[in-house]
């Protein structure tokens, strides 16, 4: 009985592929309308007749099976499309809603037209930047004098350059009194 069950297991485990399901969909539509003559001439008459109802089951099951992948793939497409637009639509809102801090941090990547920054490690500038999406930290070395390197986003750097007004009323940090 075990045998069975592995036999069966492996033949539908080799049907996983779209591609598999293609090829039997093409088979059973060859057979299902290809014209009676053509089929006696390749000696697959007596098979399309015979098997016909069993042949149609197969083009439907498989032709449902494809179906049912293709709208999971574009599901899958569009949420993912869906997804990418609404965290961009976010990030441009927290650019567009920027602390004098904050513009200060990221107009230093303009101003030195670099893509590249060290913060110290304790910077809660740039770990706010960087829970936001705008900035990134690029490397794991670094230390407690000169920090940690974080690079700017690219499309972050881009829509600066096109937006700069976006860092007008940046200001350094200042120390907070106790």
């Amino acid at each position: 009985m075990s045998d069975i069950l592995t036999a069966i297991t492996g033949f539908l485990a080799w049907f996983k592929s779209y591609k598999r399901w293609l090829a039997l969909l093409i088979c059973c539509v060859v057979l299902l309308f290809l014209p009676s003559a053509w089929l006696r001439q390749a000696s697959l008459l007596e098979i399309a007749t015979k098997y016909r109802p069993w042949i149609a089951v197969g083009a439907l099951g498989s032709a449902a099976i494809l179906l049912s992948d293709l709208i999971e793939g574009s599901r899958k497409w569009i949420f993912d499309r869906y997804e990418r637009w609404r965290v961009h639509r976010v990030s441009v809102d927290y650019l567009q809603n920027l602390t004098a801090v904050e513009k200060a941090a990221l107009k230093s990547y303009i101003s030195n037209d670099t893509e590249t920054r060290n913060f110290p490690m304790g910077d809660g500038v740039s770990s706010g930047l960087v829970a936001k999406g705008l900035i990134y930290r690029s490397s794991s070395l670094g230390n407690t004098v000169a920090g940690f390197a974080h690079n700017i986003q690219p499309w972050v750097r881009h829509y600066l350059l096109k937006n700069p007004t976006l860092l007008e009323g940046a200001e350094k940090a200042r120390p907070l009194s106790r």
